[in-house]
């Protein structure tokens, strides 16, 4: 971080630890991150977890977007279950068709 510009942070989810980090380096830095979910627990993984666990998992997802500039989907599905959750901005971003406009407006 020292030695290199680094202008934003973009972390991939599935992958708690992705979004972790994004949340840590916008902390310890002040660097604005990108939270993108290609997937996320309930189309996964939920249906083998109890309420309580699922609710655990989702309010740990909640607290660490909550620091992200942007949250970015892949699908309409997964950008309606987050709408639900988070107050961000949210885009859709089909075949990683990453639009520098919404960079721009971050950086």
């Amino acid at each position: 971080m020292q030695k290199n510009r680094i202008d934003i942070v973009y972390a991939t989810y599935p992958g708690l630890i992705n979004l972790y980090l994004g949340n840590h380096i916008n902390y310890k830095y002040g660097k604005p991150w990108i939270a993108e979910f290609r997937d996320i627990g309930e189309q996964r993984y939920y249906h083998s977890l109890c309420p309580k666990h699922i609710n655990r998992a989702v309010r740990l997802e909640q607290h660490l977007v909550n620091s992200a500039s942007m949250i970015v989907t892949v699908t309409s599905t997964i950008t309606k279950i987050l709408e639900g959750r988070h107050s961000q901005q949210i885009e859709i971003i089909y075949k990683m068709d990453l639009n520098t406009t919404i960079l721009t407006k971050l950086i």
